[in-house]
């Protein structure tokens, strides 16, 4: 059974800044996600897009639909994260919310 989703947000400054269109990007984040069974073994994902709002996504969303949840079932908990996303839109980070827990279920897995 599935005991924890947890993330990690990592930030790494670049030595100089990268103009965009939008402004300068001064720091590349990523996200990554741990899904923890009930044994203590774990699974890691990463999750693209912006890390904030994937952040978000994950513990907001998808995580409470994991808890309990039996963690070698990836195919229906992937659907039934895909179907809770529905009223959210799915595309941006909600999407990449999703593949970044899927990742860490198939490592756990393996």
């Amino acid at each position: 059974m599935i005991a924890a989703v947890r993330t990690l947000r990592l930030r790494a400054p670049l030595a100089e800044p990268i103009p965009t269109p939008y402004g300068a990007v001064s720091a590349r984040d990523a996200l990554l996600v741990e899904v923890v069974d009930r044994d203590g073994a774990a699974g890691w994902g990463e999750c693209g897009g912006p890390a904030g709002m994937a952040d978000a996504a994950v513990c907001e969303l998808l995580a409470p639909l994991l808890i309990g949840a039996d963690p070698a079932d990836v195919e229906s908990l992937w659907n039934r994260m895909w179907v809770s996303l529905q009223p959210h839109g799915r595309r941006g980070a909600a999407v990449a919310a999703l593949s970044g827990i899927d990742m860490a279920l198939w490592d756990l897995r393996a």
